[in-house]
């Protein structure tokens, strides 16, 4: 499994005039033990699928275990009012 460290979670579709419901996620990161990039390579992931169990997450190619978030989302977060729970760290529908 892909490792993913200082990491972050934004919107893979460019226009901003998609209803949020129709709307996909993508990872942000630097990506270690991924089978098809080298350890240390900043990514954009596919489209997040699923996430699996705490930090494990599905993307349409990859399966990443999630380290530690970007210091810049977690303040992103606060400023916006969302809670960070470390043990399952996304919720996506």
């Amino acid at each position: 499994m892909a490792k993913l460290e200082d990491w972050s979670i934004g919107n893979a579709e460019d226009s901003f005039y998609l209803a949020p419901e129709l709307r996909s996620y993508v990872l942000y990161g630097t990506v270690y033990g991924h089978p098809k990039k080298s350890d240390g390579k900043k990514i954009r992931s596919s489209r997040i699928v699923s996430v699996l169990s705490g930090r494990s997450v599905q993307t349409l190619y990859t399966v990443y275990e999630l380290g530690e978030p970007s210091a810049d989302y977690l303040d992103w977060l606060k400023s916006n009012g969302y809670d960070y729970d470390p043990e399952n760290p996304l919720k996506v529908k």
